[in-house]
């Protein structure tokens, strides 16, 4: 009694008398001999771990029929059918002592049914099984019956000893259950059959497994959905549908179906859009993904995601527990595969709303300490208790049996502590750069807007910026100015807008054209998205006549509209365009009309960054002009109609320009070198009212582009006449290190990057 004793004080067991006491010895001894590897029975109870006796009726044993998936669905897996459910007694032993006997199998009075579980699982020689008694009882022996007492019980494999790991990884991070355990040596039919975990299955009792209401329901994304008669389709992962764990598929009525149905079509909905936070219980969802990103889970197809929904009212979904660790410690150096390919996660952690992300960082935040430090205290604890020393003896007899190699308990103990001991330190980085809101830009604007963002992705794109970290919107409409965006804020507006989306992660659902009179997409986009930065310009007929921009005619408007966007989004940046100046033709003024016109609007800008504290300045006219004064000479004035900068090289230096302004501050780069190029296609040369100023960019005039672009945003009040060379980078400005708008060290050479006091995306510190 002193091993048994010694149990109960470790692991909770307490005796309970049996219904029939029956010796191990007597369940074993007549058919033992059967066995493909005879073990004396005295072998299996030296072991120290409780020992679990299963007699079916006449020595019958469970079988079942292989599965394969239906080609034309497109499933996956392998599974099983057809599982027989044989009929037996339990008897649950420990030392000389029985601690639980079901007592023959008598229907609704005693025994208990047992049948093969699993799917690819149960293709090996040894299989999992599934027992469900005819009496509840807990064969946990955890000395409550009226809480745990239970009908369902599972047998589980694990050679790896990473269920064990998983659990209790569970149980530190805080899940709402996890599910309780046990190992034990199992004799079925007088053969040993080796060491399984004896655990409690996921279904509903809502005394000690996942709570429910009745009028709730428990289901699983499951790939094998394709082995049950009652299935779901599901919209977030094509090879994947809707099983159900509760209510039970055999007795659900339409009206349970037709429920569960809208109930997980109206949260895939909301998990496909921004409004979630209504429909899921965000928190269960972020600890459920970060558990797995915590054990380095490579399984994205069978990590068994359960969800559940208390009532018919609407209630949020809920991950209550994990399940599956087959596949963890796999992903070193890496996100856990469910984080980057289950279609949910990727879109939660990546999409407009931040409440999961929160949550996950916020969690990461409270807990990783715990966790870690947890799993390594528990490790070493684990290795030193009765219990191990049992498991890695039960170990080495289950290899024997089953003819397959032994790996010692200690070193699977010794594979986890490493893990644990490394996995923080990458989590810890990565969750604070990688998991975090992109850098959102929204652009109010017109045409011009248009022209400096035309060929901006490319030049991204060459520069090797990742568009995961950087978004930029814009909403444009033709002529728009001060005035128009706020009348259209305020409902007074009578022409159309367009929202969309020019490079990066998408944060926002564009909405395409707005009509007439329609401020709620203008309200929308203003009001429910966190904007960093929010870069205005006036008209061009206006934008040299500062004196008008804070008055109420047609030129005006300048401090409602600023007034709007402080009041939306008080923690964005302003920012404002310095464009270019119409074709000398087209500006009316005798002799170098492009430039005088380009000075006042120079000036009109730098007025207002200074009496309005606008933030930063992109000085997209200064470097145009700067191009047009570059020897020989200009090329129609690299303006298509005289207004609008033509495709090629004048679109070109303008992107550099806000590039370098807006983009590269963020990363610590600059546009000198990018490798970008553009030829003009044959449509713009035949659209363009003056073809000659459509000018292909090339290897040749990129490199003045880009550097006419680094000289405009060190001077925006300050055009390049000639011998434009590249900009050092001056580090004697600074007084530490650098810093990028997220906080993390720039530690590359700047790339000639120069250092521009109020430029507030790259911090120094």
């Amino acid at each position: 009694m002193s091993l048994l004793k010694s149990m109960n004080r470790t692991h909770g067991l307490s005796f309970i008398p049996a219904v029939a006491t029956l010796s191990l010895l007597q369940v074993v001894s007549s058919s033992i001999l059967a066995s493909p590897l005879p073990i004396h029975p005295d072998s299996i109870r030296s072991l120290g771990l409780p020992v679990m006796t299963i007699e079916t009726v006449v020595g019958e044993e469970p079988t079942c029929e292989r599965a394969d998936p239906p080609e034309e669905e497109g499933a996956v897996g392998m599974g099983i059918t057809n599982a027989t459910k044989v009929p037996g007694r339990l008897c649950i032993t420990l030392g000389g002592d029985t601690l639980y006997d079901s007592g023959p199998y008598v229907k609704g009075a005693a025994g208990m049914r047992v049948k093969i579980r699993g799917n690819s699982s149960a293709w090996t020689p040894k299989k999992p099984y599934k027992v469900k008694l005819e009496k509840r009882a807990d064969l946990l022996l955890r000395g409550d019956e009226g809480k745990y007492a239970d009908r369902d019980w599972v047998l589980l494999k694990d050679p790896l000893f990473r269920l064990h790991i998983g659990f209790e990884t569970g149980r530190l991070i805080g899940m709402e259950w996890t599910p309780a355990h046990r190992y034990v040596n199992l004799v079925m039919n007088g053969d040993y059959r080796g060491l399984y975990l004896l655990c409690e299955p996921v279904e509903r009792n809502t005394r000690c497994r996942i709570r429910t209401e009745e009028s709730g329901f428990i289901a699983e994304s499951d790939p094998f959905w394709w082995l049950d008669s009652l299935n779901i389709p599901s919209s977030l992962m094509p090879h994947f549908r809707w099983t159900l764990k509760y209510p039970d598929p055999d007795n659900v009525t339409g009206e349970a179906l037709s429920f569960v149905t809208r109930e997980l079509e109206r949260i895939e909905k909301a998990v496909k859009g921004t409004d979630y936070p209504p429909c899921i219980d965000v928190e269960s969802w972020a600890r459920w993904l970060l558990a797995h990103e915590i054990l380095g889970t490579e399984d994205c197809y069978g990590a068994n995601i359960f969800v559940v929904c208390d009532d018919s009212l609407g209630s949020k979904a809920r991950m209550p527990v994990l399940w599956d660790f087959d596949s963890i410690f796999q992903m070193e150096g890496e996100w856990s595969n469910v984080h980057t390919y289950r279609f949910f996660f990727n879109r939660l952690l990546s999409g407009a709303n931040c409440a999961f992300r929160e949550a996950y960082r916020s969690l990461w935040a409270d807990l990783h300490r715990t966790v870690f430090e947890g799993m390594l205290s528990y490790i070493d604890s684990y290795a030193a208790s009765v219990e191990a020393s049992a498991v890695d003896a039960s170990m080495r007899l289950d290899a024997e049996r089953w003819n397959s190699g032994y790996t010692s308990l200690s070193d699977h103990l010794d594979k986890a502590r490493a893990w644990f001991r490394t996995r923080e330190e990458w989590l810890d980085e990565h969750i604070s750069t990688e998991v975090r809101e992109p850098f959102r830009i929204l652009d109010i604007g017109n045409s011009y807007t248009d022209n400096y963002t035309a060929m901006l992705k490319g030049i991204a794109e060459g520069n090797g910026i990742d568009m995961e970290e950087v978004s930029l919107y814009k909403l444009t409409r033709s002529s728009g100015s001060f005035r128009s965006w706020s009348d259209c804020y305020a409902g007074l507006d009578t022409l159309p807008y367009h929202f969309s989306r020019v490079l990066g992660r998408q944060v926002v659902t564009p909405d395409g054209a707005a009509g007439p009179h329609d401020q709620s997409l203008l309200c929308k986009v203003l009001r429910e998205q966190p904007w960093d930065l929010i870069v205005l310009h006036q008209r061009s007929e206006y934008a040299h006549l500062y004196d008008q921009w804070t008055g109420d005619g047609d030129a005006g408007h300048l401090d409602d509209l600023l007034a709007i966007i402080r009041k939306e989004q008080p923690e964005a940046e302003i920012g404002f365009h310095i464009i270019h100046s119409y074709a000398d033709w087209l500006t009316g003024i005798e002799g170098n009309g492009s430039l005088t016109r380009w000075r006042q609007i120079a000036e009109a800008a730098r007025r207002l960054a200074e009496e309005r504290d606008i933030s930063v300045v992109i000085p997209c006219g200064t470097a145009v002009e700067s191009l047009r004064e570059q020897p020989p000479g200009n090329s129609a004035d690299y303006a298509s109609d005289g207004s609008h900068l033509a495709a090629g090289l004048g679109q070109y230096t303008a992107a550099c320009t806000y590039f370098e302004a807006v983009i590269a501050p963020l990363f610590g780069v600059t546009v000198l070198g990018d490798p970008a190029r553009y030829a003009c296609t044959e449509a713009e040369l035949t659209n363009a009212r003056f073809p000659e100023a459509c000018v292909d960019v090339t290897d040749g005039n990129a490199t003045m582009a880009q550097q006419l672009a680094v000289d405009a945003v060190a001077n925006p009040y300050s055009i390049s006449t000639s011998g434009i060379e590249a900009v050092p980078c001056d580090r004697t400005e600074t007084t530490g290190p650098a810093y990028n708008a997220w906080g993390i060290p720039v530690t590359d050479d700047y790339r000639g990057l120069r250092l521009q006091g109020g430029r507030k995306y790259l911090l120094v510190k």
